[in-house]
């Protein structure tokens, strides 16, 4: 083997002895792009979920992840997500003008909708692949974290701003060209400062390495039993929140909670989930105890998750009902980025957007398979309840009544429970890309 060839695991990595001699460097501008990734997530999640916030008594469901191959590399995958989402929230501008006929303006709305749906993906796969690309090993979890978790608080925004600006019918054109703002914003920085995928020199000997082809990519991943695990516990965690994020308004309104502390639950969740993320993405950061951390916050969110299903069970606990969800959103979401680095890790040298990508696909699919679980385990509402309940004209089935979300929120525990035992006896796997980045050190120090 030629004393540029490193090997690890079966892996073998190419490198040059010119970066074993101090030729990595970090560059000031990935703050910078951070940040424009981070107000694009934003932008797109607010495009995203407005429409819904406002029609989602009248049209239930959302367009579903798209999974599309890193192939283009960073840049044109941002620049072409921007773009995109701009496009789609001036058509849905165009709704709001004379000359388009009422019949139409909900189908022009809908394209606008699935044009941000398509730049999606490549904004959440975007957080993994730049922390990898510009960001040294002990800044690669926090960037991660705070790329990663700009998209959720889009969401947030768009949930808290849209019921305040759209007060009756003639203000939803006026929602429409707020939410415009953002997207332009995001288009100008990264036209005029987005000009490079990769730096001139990279931050980290992993960073200098190629990635594997797509598809080879695809079945190295899938080999893998750490990843397959991952993929799983994952999935469930990514769809439990987001199942519980979509029906949190049913769980509380049959206990007599109002919309208001059901917004507030909602808004918690995600904002004490930002903290969480924060915290969690700096420790491990400076620990490196990936598995460690996800395996705790994986078994805590489950049990704040049980916590909150047990509280909901009974009327007039707001204070416990907002310290389990705000608990269970820290925890959950905490999990998040961690779970994003782990996947690359497990994996390396496949691309990060691919790892990334599949992880944010099987959230989406548990995500689905919650919901409509969820649903379908729920019961009528006893008429002895329905009294107390704070649901109003709410009518969540066939029978023309809410539902009893009580056997949804012990299915959903089950599961979390489930998943929390899958990865704390079942994920082991070895530090692929920080092992690589360690052994190139020794060689060429």
């Amino acid at each position: 083997m030629s004393e540029d060839t490193i090997m690890e695991g079966n892996t073998q990595l190419q490198s040059t002895s010119s970066y074993g001699n101090g030729e990595f460097r970090v560059y000031p501008r990935r703050w910078f792009m951070l940040l424009v990734i981070c107000l694009a997530n934003v932008g797109n999640a607010m495009v995203y979920v407005d429409i819904f916030c406002i029609y989602r008594r009248c049209y239930g469901g959302i367009l579903r992840y798209l999974f599309f191959p890193n192939t283009w590399g960073l840049r044109i995958g941002v620049l072409f997500s921007v773009y995109t989402t701009l496009i789609g929230s001036v058509i849905r501008v165009l709704s709001g003008l004379s000359f388009i006929q009422t019949k139409y303006k909900y189908c022009v709305v809908m394209i606008g909708q699935t044009l941000g749906a398509i730049a999606q993906p490549f904004l959440l796969e975007s957080p993994t692949k730049l922390a990898a690309l510009w960001f040294p090993g002990d800044q690669r979890a926090i960037a991660n974290t705070l790329s990663t978790m700009s998209n959720p608080c889009g969401i947030l925004l768009a949930n808290a701003l849209s019921p305040v600006i759209v007060t009756n019918a003639s203000k939803l054109s006026l929602m429409l060209e707020l939410y415009t703002i953002m997207p332009a914003i995001a288009v100008v920085l990264a036209t005029f400062g987005f000009c490079e995928s990769i730096p001139p020199k990279p931050p980290s000997s992993s960073a200098a390495e190629i990635g594997e082809p797509f598809f080879d990519g695809l079945k190295l991943v899938f080999k893998s039993r750490s990843y397959i695990v991952l993929f799983i516990c994952m999935g469930i965690g990514i769809g439990i929140f987001s199942a519980l994020s979509t029906v949190i308004e049913q769980v509380l309104c049959i206990r007599g909670y109002n919309n208001g502390f059901s917004g507030l639950c909602g808004a918690l969740m995600i904002g004490c989930g930002f903290i969480g993320a924060l915290l969690s993405g700096a420790y491990v950061d400076r620990t490196k105890k990936f598995i460690e951390t996800a395996k705790v916050l994986m078994c805590c969110a489950a049990f704040t998750l049980i916590a909150f299903s047990i509280v909901t069970r009974f009327r007039d606990l707001p204070v416990l009902t907002v310290i389990c969800i705000g608990l269970f959103g820290s925890f959950a979401f905490g999990l998040l980025p961690i779970g994003l680095e782990l996947a690359v890790e497990c994996t390396y040298p496949v691309a990060e957007a691919t790892s990334s990508g599949l992880l944010w696909m099987s959230g989406q699919i548990f995500g689905i398979i919650c919901i409509v679980s969820s649903q379908a385990v729920a019961m009528p509402l006893s008429t002895a309840e329905i009294p107390y309940s704070d649901c109003g004209n709410r009518t969540d089935s066939v029978n023309d009544g809410p539902l009893d979300m009580t056997w949804s929120m012990l299915f959903m525990s089950s599961v979390a429970v489930i998943a929390s035992c899958l990865l704390v006896v079942f994920f082991h796997t070895p530090y692929k890309r920080l092992n690589a980045e360690k052994k190139f050190r020794e060689e060429y120090s």
